[in-house]
């Protein structure tokens, strides 16, 4: 388990475009780190169905245990899920759970080291990509924290510190429909639509000091977060609301609260 300062769980999807199910080359290994590469993912020439499957056992520069590492993306996979049997049709997903960096701003460099900037996934050519599984989750106090190069949609949400419990319409998560254009798979054939959707209401985290905002439900292949304060006079907070923290997640986790010395806790089965 990671301290949730550094890193945060979420999902990338894979389709398989060939039903290529064989199985691996018996010499090929099974696991590495306690998780389970199964194919089309394997470890080593080839045991893999083709590069963006290709998965690299190595040490971090935390540990000296040996964790698996999507080599498309350099990033620490903390499980892999096929489509489930019987469903290997155009479709059907399988999931990569991997960990991804926090982005944070105006935080203490002696809890938090160097300022990090907006992050950028790309997963551009290859058959994998981010759907709405996933979602925006920011704290902090007067901020826009929005998700960049996201298509058709401008997603994101507003963090305030001074808002009553009771105001809800300033928190929601924002969504500014553009155009209908494509940082999309090729193959994706589903026709494209532009709607606004509502946001769902969520007491727990809706724009007081946290909010959250899901992805768009089309594949999404380049993602990455910006952090923009709202707050012209920075003087009137203090450090600890200076400190705006955002992360990309598993859908599935709740938000709890937002305690002032920067904590972050939440309910749910996946942990950063």
């Amino acid at each position: 388990m990671m301290s949730c300062k550094n890193y945060s769980p979420f999902l990338i999807l894979f389709k398989l475009l060939m039903i290529l199910w064989s199985a691996a080359s018996s010499s090929c290994p099974s696991e590495c780190g306690g998780v389970l590469i199964p194919y089309p993912f394997g470890i080593g020439n080839s045991c893999y169905l083709e590069k963006s499957y290709e998965i690299e056992c190595r040490s971090t520069t935390r540990s000296s245990n040996l964790v698996p590492f999507l080599s498309l993306i350099n990033k620490e996979v903390v499980s892999i899920s096929l489509p489930m049997a019987g469903y290997f049709f155009m479709g059907a997903y399988g999931s990569v759970r991997i960990r991804n960096p926090i982005t944070y701003a105006g935080c203490s460099t002696s809890t938090y080291g160097k300022e990090s900037g907006a992050s950028i996934m790309n997963l551009t050519g290859s058959p994998i990509f981010l759907d709405n599984s996933n979602k925006l989750i920011a704290v902090g106090c007067d901020s826009k924290v929005s998700f960049t190069h996201v298509k058709p949609n401008t997603v994101g949400c507003d963090l305030n510190c001074s808002m009553i419990k009771e105001s809800h319409n300033s928190s929601t998560p924002f969504r500014n429909v553009r155009k209908c254009s494509s940082n999309v798979l090729s193959y994706y054939t589903s026709n494209l639509v532009c709607t606004e959707d509502e946001p769902e209401e969520d007491t727990m985290c809706n724009g007081n000091r946290c909010c959250q905002a899901f992805l768009p439900n089309i594949p999404q292949q380049v993602v990455g977060i910006r952090i923009e304060s709202n707050d012209g006079n920075l003087t009137k907070r203090t450090k600890q609301e200076h400190c705006r923290v955002a992360f990309l997640t598993d859908g599935n986790l709740q938000f709890v609260q937002w305690h002032q010395s920067t904590k972050v806790t939440w309910q749910g089965t996946y942990y950063a």
